[in-house]
């Protein structure tokens, strides 16, 4: 079974939280079904059912719903407005300057697998773009012992 890394960071989201679950494998084929387009417009994944009468699509916005609702001890992502914020920035970090290992994904690996070649612009481009994430992120790293602060929060699940 191939699943996303966004729908990944669901599962561990669901693991994390002890929360039981059951997993619907979906086929890329059915991804675009109008079927599937009513619970996600762009036909991809993840997508989370809670109960009979609430759907949620995208996966940060998932994940924050999970925790929201079922993490009691607050830990996974904190109350306390500036802890809440280092979280948060750290998600947008990922969300606003991680896109350059996407676009090395996509140029070194699905393209080939699809038979076009990597442009060495772009790769060399978002080569120099991740460099300048991964910095921030390692010096970061060097000051504090997760991404959210001093314990795993839900920022680790992002970046």
């Amino acid at each position: 079974m191939h699943v996303s890394l966004r729908t990944r960071s669901v599962l561990a989201t669901l693991e994390e939280l002890a929360l039981p679950f059951e997993f619907i494998s979906t086929d890329f084929t059915k991804m675009k079904t109008q079927e599937f387009l009513v619970k996600q417009p762009w036909g991809k994944v993840p997508v989370l059912e809670d109960g009979s009468n609430f759907q949620l699509y995208e996966s940060r916005a998932i994940i924050r719903y999970l925790v929201n609702a079922y993490d009691r001890t607050g830990a996974l992502y904190p109350s306390e407005p500036k802890a809440r914020a280092v979280v948060d920035q750290w998600i947008s970090i990922e969300q606003s300057y991680y896109c350059a290992a996407e676009e090395l994904i996509s140029e070194l690996i699905f393209g080939p697998l699809f038979g076009n070649t990597a442009n060495d612009e772009k790769v060399k481009a978002a080569e120099v773009r991740l460099a300048k994430v991964l910095e921030v992120m390692d010096a970061h790293l060097d000051k504090s012992k997760f991404m959210g602060g001093d314990h795993f929060t839900i920022a680790g699940k992002y970046n």
